[in-house]
């Protein structure tokens, strides 16, 4: 484990990132289409600071040990989910900005799907027929909800592939997940946060997509999302706890 100075440094940075997103909703103004209540850039800071904590974990304790591909790629994976975090402000206007949203999460999701395989590697945890299972079931998944929830057949067909691309992805991502909590349990909050991930973002493609702009659905997509992400960079401290 990181040293007395560094876990209360990581535990300091996640009480500042818990403070941090309510202080967003808590002292927002409702957006004039009722879609969110919240500070954008507070909000958005909290995505920086996951990927701090992503390389403090790294940095301090796991670098060069029995885990450290994984914990530098997920590393990796949050720093280029807030570059993508950034470039989807103001996606909904901009056809232009929400296609490079989806590229850049997308090679997030593949950096978190390498940081999976990577950890199974370094845990002896590969189970091929796993994880090909799961993405299938996944996959599966996938496509009933961009069919069923995001697909708009009136809209763009380049952004509805796109999103179709990316959604199938995501799966995949999600199964890599799920082959390394089936051998290692007591990883169960990164398979967690890797769901929560795929959530936030189906409920993001219905809102952009079908233009289903529910009361605060901004909040809920930021929610879910950043909770996954917290999960999926705090996975780093239950890495450590299985390989000592």
């Amino acid at each position: 484990m990181p040293s007395p100075l560094g876990i209360n440094l990581l535990y300091g940075l996640l009480a500042l990132f818990v403070l941090s997103n309510g202080a967003a909703i808590v002292f927002g103004k409702p957006s004039a289409n009722g879609t969110r209540h919240s500070i954008a850039w507070l909000q958005r800071s909290t995505s920086l600071q996951l990927a701090v904590m992503a390389w403090l974990f790294w940095g301090l304790d796991m670098r060069g040990g029995a885990l450290g591909r994984f914990s530098l790629l997920i590393a990796l994976g949050m720093s280029i989910s807030f570059i993508a975090d950034l470039i989807m402000a103001g996606a909904a206007e901009s056809k232009g900005r929400l296609l490079a949203g989806i590229v850049v999460f997308g090679a997030a999701h593949v950096v978190y799907l390498l940081a999976y395989l990577a950890g199974a590697r370094e845990l002896r945890a590969v189970h091929w027929v796993v994880f090909l299972g799961a993405a299938l079931i996944m996959i599966v998944i996938a496509l009933v909800i961009w069919y069923a929830f995001v697909r708009n057949p009136a809209g763009d067909g380049l952004l509805n592939f796109g999103a179709l691309g990316y959604t199938v992805l995501i799966a995949i991502m999600v199964a890599g997940a799920g082959m390394l909590v089936y051998a290692r349990h007591a990883l169960w909050p990164l398979l967690l946060g890797a769901l929560l991930f795929f959530v936030s973002d189906a409920i993001l493609g219905n809102s952009l997509f079908r233009r289903n702009k529910w009361r605060y659905v901004s909040e809920v997509v930021w929610l879910t999302y950043i909770a996954g992400q917290a999960l999926i960079v705090w996975s780093n401290l239950l890495g450590w706890q299985i390989i000592h």
